[in-house]
């Protein structure tokens, strides 16, 4: 994934085995980052400013690596693995889906997190805010897209029109 800031100064990958590799896209300069999991990585974010990138997966927690300073931040355990991660574009926000189904919405801030309802039956994939921050999609097993307000987080159109799970979803720029 590429870091949201001007010009995608850095390109972050997650990998199986608890690291993020990051290169600086125009030195091709390469950093690992060894995080504090022994466990798959399962999806990242950026931060809007480019500033770090936020991860999770089989250990439960939310990680976040700030680039300038190389350290890493972790939040309290989930009730189960972290399946994919999106970071508001316009907010200090972040919604985190788990294997078990939840989704959940934290401020990055205040720390302060809520359950949010995702509308789905199972688990939720994969979710994303849009680029422009007003709602988020969430894609999951019972083969939906919902779209939710940012605002309200409530869902305001579901999309049925799938045989399959939704495993990805992206954004033109």
């Amino acid at each position: 994934v590429f870091s949201p800031e001007s010009g995608a100064k850095y390109l972050a990958a997650a990998f199986s085995d608890g690291r993020i590799r990051l290169w600086e896209t125009v030195t091709k300069r390469e950093v690992t980052v060894k995080l504090p999991s022994r466990w798959p990585l399962n999806d990242l974010a950026w931060a809007s400013d480019g500033g770090s990138v936020f991860t999770g997966g089989f250990e439960q927690h939310l990680l976040a690596f700030h680039i300038q300073s190389l350290r890493v931040g972790t939040w309290p355990k989930f009730a189960a693995p972290i399946v994919s991660v999106t970071v508001s574009p316009g907010k200090p926000e972040l919604l985190a889906a788990l294997a078990n189904g939840e989704l959940w919405w934290l401020n990055l801030q205040t720390e302060e997190r809520a359950l949010v309802s995702s509308s789905h039956q199972g688990i939720v994939k994969i979710v994303r805010y849009h680029p422009q921050g007003q709602w988020f999609i969430t894609a999951g097993a019972d083969h939906q897209l919902n779209w939710h307000d940012a605002g309200t987080r409530a869902v305001s159109r579901t999309v049925n029109a799938h045989q399959h799970e939704v495993s990805c979803l992206g954004f033109s720029p």
